[in-house]
């Protein structure tokens, strides 16, 4: 069997969002978490650590997007770029992790949902640090639902659920 299929989908969703995020959605959204982040973790990395107050996430999240935006000097690109790459992730794991409990052709019109999902669409284009998480979460939905699970899948997924909830709590 091919599998060229969920490949093509998410190359689909892939070039669809980033020309959408970069190309006709270029500005802040009202979702002011993306900058509030971006900008604590800019005070942390400063060395103003103890003048930050993160009242409902740790601080790990905060210093992942500030030191990407400082290498790559521009933080609303970068946040933007995860933002695609990540809900690109979520198309392509969601495939497989339909296939491992279902069949391909359950698995294809599940990719499809999540796909053309219009928040999936939304939150790939905004630059926000939600997905960057939710990716990560569905990296360890996929290696739980693998056919075979080994030790070293739990030791994957310990370490995969712990550092997503050192990026963000609420996921």
């Amino acid at each position: 069997k091919s599998n060229k299929y969920p490949i093509l989908i998410a190359i689909g969703f892939f070039l669809i969002t980033i020309y959408v995020a970069f190309g006709v959605h270029n500005y802040w959204t009202f979702d002011n978490d993306g900058i509030q982040y971006l900008n604590e973790g800019k005070e942390i990395l400063k060395g103003n650590g103890k003048n930050v107050g993160l009242p409902n996430a740790p601080a790990i999240g905060t210093i992942i997007y500030a030191g990407l935006a400082n290498i790559f000097g521009d933080g609303f690109s970068v946040m933007k770029s995860i933002s695609v790459l990540s809900g690109t992730g979520i198309v392509f794991f969601s495939y497989y992790i339909a296939r491992n409990i279902f069949d391909s052709k359950i698995a294809l019109i599940t990719q499809l949902f999540v796909a053309f999902n219009p928040w999936c669409g939304i939150f790939s284009i905004q630059a926000a640090n939600e997905l960057l998480a939710i990716f990560i979460i569905t990296v360890t939905l996929y290696l739980i639902t693998k056919r075979e699970f080994k030790t070293i899948d739990m030791i994957i997924i310990g370490s995969l659920l712990g550092l997503v909830f050192m990026i963000r709590a609420q996921t």
